[in-house]
Parts: C-alpha cells; sequence; structure tokens
C-alpha cells in the first residue's frame, strides 16, 4: 500500500479542489493550527 502512495495514489486534482473549496488547507497548514506546531 505504501508503494501505492508513493507512485500512484489518489491522483486528486488539488487545484480544482481548491477551486471548489478555496478554504483547504495544506497538511503542514492544518497542523499549525490544530497543534502549534510549526515547519523547521
Amino acid at each position: 500500500m505504501l508503494f501505492w502512495f508513493g507512485e500512484s495514489g489518489y491522483n486528486a486534482d488539488v487545484q480544482a479542489l481548491r477551486k471548489q473549496h478555496p478554504g483547504l488547507l495544506t497538511l503542514e497548514t492544518w497542523l499549525a493550527r490544530t497543534t502549534g506546531l510549526k515547519a523547521a
């Protein structure tokens, strides 16, 4: 399964999703907001 995530994954169109859902967060932003953690 990890190989599949790295090679194929879900092939989501993130740009189209951001147009439909402008508030869509990146993982980094979500972590910062929910845990207070910051990227190094």
